[in-house]
């Protein structure tokens, strides 16, 4: 009797990173350029934390327009592969005729 040979076939799913652009300098551009310099915003109301690209932000902006804005920015930082956003949005603005904005 001839042995019997199974083909194993394994997939690995490998996450790479554009650039070896380290985690902490991606926070720091983050942090300094988008969140304080270009929305003007105190980087102590947001928690920013950056793994293998992978950036979670997590706080409460003062509008979920601002919050969106900061997020879509993030997205588009060199070397980020993903965000995950936890903000905490605030509901939508309403005018005094009660019409959301």
């Amino acid at each position: 009797m001839e042995p019997t040979v199974k083909a194993v076939m394994t997939t690995t799913v490998v996450t790479v990173k554009p650039d070896d652009r380290p985690d902490q300098e991606i926070r720091a551009e983050i942090v300094d350029d988008v969140i304080r310099h270009e929305f003007l915003v105190d980087p102590a109301l947001f928690m920013v934390t950056v793994a293998d690209g992978v950036v979670t932000v997590t706080g409460a902006p003062e509008t979920a327009d601002l919050g969106h804005r900061i997020v879509d920015k993030i997205r588009h930082v060199q070397s980020v592969v993903a965000v995950h956003d936890k903000l905490a949005y605030p509901p939508a603005e309403v005018s005094f005729a009660g019409l959301q904005f």
